[in-house]
């Protein structure tokens, strides 16, 4: 059992990936997961609500997050210096940042108080958390914001397999199941100007059945699905390298990450049938006759 178990090791490896940095990510996006779950605490919730008139969602929901790229430069100033272009291959791209961002979970790590989770005083007084600080408390509002758009893509992700930016588009356009989708994610967006303009128009015509749907939307934030962790850690990972592994292997692989109640090797190759993650190995899930 113990050499089955590593087989999604040697795999990876033998295609160039670094099975502890999967790990890692596999249990960061874990907890991104999580994060998504509950939001933000309830005093950074305050200071977006206080803004949320003025926030350009749809740029917020677009543009790669200004001060957090900041923050994750201030651990590691290479992250990010380079854009790929349209002849990067997509899987050694991921690998780098992945790589990269393993080396600043170290980092974060180092710094931190094993029994609290907390900065250790002696780290608040290093260059990186001195920069860090710097760089987050002049832009503290945007940080904020930036977590929240950062959270709610995770939350879109895995409920309906598309981000905000796409969901929010479809709202603007017309959709409104797209619209009361965005709503149950951020009822902030009742101030976006083509979100405000459709309820604006259904109280005007009266239409009670989409506003109660609308206030259930706020009322309600989507359930989890019971597969969605393992799931959107496929759905990040795959191009990384979980499309060189076999169904059986990824099931190990999310074992190792920590996941409970992880699908059947056959489920999850279902899963990501309906997820469009398609394999570099012929391998087909079996289907019941």
């Amino acid at each position: 059992m113990n050499n089955r178990r590593k087989q999604w090791r040697k795999r990876l490896e033998a295609k160039g990936g670094d099975p502890q940095t999967f790990l890692l990510m596999g249990q960061t996006l874990g907890q991104m997961m999580d994060l998504a779950d509950k939001g933000l605490a309830p005093a950074g919730a305050q200071v977006v609500k206080e803004q949320a008139e003025s926030v350009d969602w749809g740029k917020a929901y677009h543009d790669t997050p200004h001060v957090l790229t900041q923050v994750a430069r201030s651990f590691d100033p290479t992250l990010d210096a380079e854009h790929p272009n349209e002849d990067n291959a997509v899987g050694p791209l991921l690998r780098e940042t992945m790589d990269k961002a393993k080396g600043i979970m170290e980092k974060v790590d180092s710094l931190t108080d094993q029994r609290t989770g907390l900065f250790t005083d002696e780290a608040m007084r290093t260059n990186e958390l001195k920069g860090v600080m710097d760089c987050v408390l002049p832009q503290l509002e945007s940080f904020l914001v930036e977590l929240k758009v950062a959270t709610d893509h995770v939350l879109a992700l895995m409920t309906w397999g598309t981000t905000m930016h796409e969901l929010l588009a479809l709202a603007e356009a017309g959709d409104d199941a797209a619209l009361c989708k965005v709503l149950s994610v951020n009822s902030l967006l009742a101030y976006h100007a083509g979100i405000a303009r459709r309820i604006l128009q259904a109280t005007a015509n009266q239409e009670h059945r989409f506003l109660h749907k609308i206030e259930q939307a706020i009322k309600h934030r989507p359930p989890r699905h019971k597969n969605a962790k393992a799931g959107f850690i496929m759905f990040v990972l795959w191009e990384a390298g979980l499309k060189d592994l076999l169904y059986s292997q990824i099931h190990e692989f999310l074992q190792a990450v920590g996941l409970h109640g992880v699908p059947s090797p056959q489920a999850l190759g279902r899963y990501g049938l309906r997820l469009g993650l398609k394999k570099n190995t012929v391998e087909y899930p079996r289907t019941r006759k």
